[in-house]
């Protein structure tokens, strides 16, 4: 079973593109081994993937800026990820080559990466899509139905592998979608989010019933409340260090801790050297000039 799962990329300029393609693609996430790297560009290489992007995106930008609404930011890049279920078993290659599939066929006209990431207990493709078509210009303008088209897709491939799959993905009913703050707690095995989605999807595929749903979550350790008036439910962690707070709030919290932890301490205000501000300028002017080549 594979789940393909949208990460919002809020912030969508160049540097926003590379700082995304050169994490993805970090070492200690993808190498397999000191020769295996699962990294792969579809209709790009994935070590000349940004400049490769810059250059398609400059290529049709005039015409593109035509079609932009008044206030709307243009969109540069999508960021998808494809996890797969633990019970499946496979092995990193097959994840890579099962993510390498997927793009080909659902993005053959845009430059992709793809990079298989190792680094904790779940396997997942990340895919970097450059929503500028290299072929003629196109946009992609992804959503939640594209989502859905997506997974159909995602399914199939899924289906020929021998995987399990999922209830058909309904756009119009509220999903479990993990922002960009949560999936990096995800990354970091921290996301209770994450592991509720994990629990639920699970037990969708084996529950008869609204009672067997909600007792098998209670044997999970999940204390759940759903009237019959409601629409949703609301569920608390049995835990004595928990027990009056729910999923929601406890996701927010842990967020909040991830980026208090990673925020840089104030650095000590020292006067610039002038050989450590002559670099930086060399710095700036190489990123001006290989933007303005293109």
């Amino acid at each position: 079973m594979a789940v393909i799962q949208n990460i919002p990329e809020s912030k969508q300029t160049p540097s926003a593109q590379n700082g995304l393609l050169k994490y993805c693609m970090r070492p200690e996430k993808t190498n397999l081994n000191e020769q295996v790297k699962l990294v792969s560009g579809h209709n790009c290489l994935p070590e000349m993937a940004h400049k490769s992007f810059l250059a398609t995106q400059a290529l049709y930008k005039a015409e593109q800026e035509k079609h932009i609404a008044e206030g709307k930011e243009n969109v540069l890049f999508y960021q998808y990820v494809q996890s797969f279920s633990p019970k499946d078993d496979l092995t990193p290659e097959q994840a890579h080559a099962i993510g390498m599939q997927f793009v080909r066929e659902y993005f053959p006209n845009h430059e992709v990466v793809v990079a298989t990431h190792l680094d904790n207990n779940q396997l997942h493709n990340h895919f970097v899509i450059n929503a500028t078509s290299f072929k003629d210009g196109s946009k992609l303008h992804m959503n939640k139905y594209t989502l859905a088209d997506m997974r159909q897709l995602n399914d199939e491939i899924c289906l020929a592998h021998g995987l399990s799959v999922l209830k058909p993905y309904d756009p119009s009913k509220p999903s479990m979608n993990l922002g960009q703050r949560e999936y990096r707690a995800q990354e970091k095995g921290q996301s209770w989010k994450f592991e509720l989605l994990l629990v639920i999807t699970d037990l969708m595929k084996t529950c008869g019933s609204k009672e067997e749903f909600i007792k098998k979550l209670r044997e999970k350790g999940y204390d759940v409340r759903w009237e019959e008036h409601q629409k949703t439910m609301k569920l608390n962690e049995i835990d004595e260090r928990r027990a009056a707070q729910s999923i929601q709030t406890e996701v927010r919290n842990e967020l909040d801790r991830e980026v208090a932890e990673e925020k840089p301490a104030e650095p000590e205000q020292k006067p610039v050297t002038e050989p450590e501000q002559a670099e930086e300028q060399d710095e700036e002017q190489e990123i001006q000039a290989e933007e303005l080549s293109l």
